[in-house]
């Protein structure tokens, strides 16, 4: 059983959907390039949790290429469950590429600072690095 099943669906209403998928289409665009990995990466995380319909995600990714004021003001008022849907979710977008860029991490800090709790990020972020080399290794080794 994958560990994030617990919040797969789980409290998410069709705003939490939207919202994240805010979010996920802000890092994909976080360097400035919206790759095809991120695209399919980001479809796929959609789907996951029940996500939008290929036109609301068309939608999305053309209007959403940054953080802006309302976006954070709606993260601040997200729960702890939601709160760990949206950093595995847009943290699999971002190694959509199998690579953290510096862009991406800038994102995925901001958004960390609104949900998570003071200093938790350094734990998340060292976890979430694990968990991409793990995933690139199984990648790798089970072709």
């Amino acid at each position: 059983m994958n560990i994030f099943n617990i919040f797969k669906k789980k409290g998410l209403s069709t705003e939490n959907r939207l919202m994240i998928g805010k979010l996920m289409s802000i890092v994909a665009w976080a360097d400035g390039n919206l790759d095809e990995s991120e695209k399919k990466e980001l479809k796929l995380r959609l789907a996951d949790i029940g996500g939008l319909h290929d036109d609301q995600i068309d939608e999305v990714l053309e209007k959403y290429k940054e953080l802006t004021a309302d976006l954070i003001l709606e993260l601040k008022s997200s729960g702890p469950v939601i709160a760990h849907t949206i950093m595995k979710n847009v943290f699999r977008v971002a190694m959509a590429d199998n690579m953290l860029k510096p862009s991406e991490e800038k994102i995925l800090e901001k958004i960390a600072s609104e949900i998570l709790p003071d200093k938790e990020w350094s734990l998340v972020k060292n976890w979430m690095i694990t968990y991409s080399d793990y995933i690139n290794a199984t990648k790798v080794l089970f072709k």
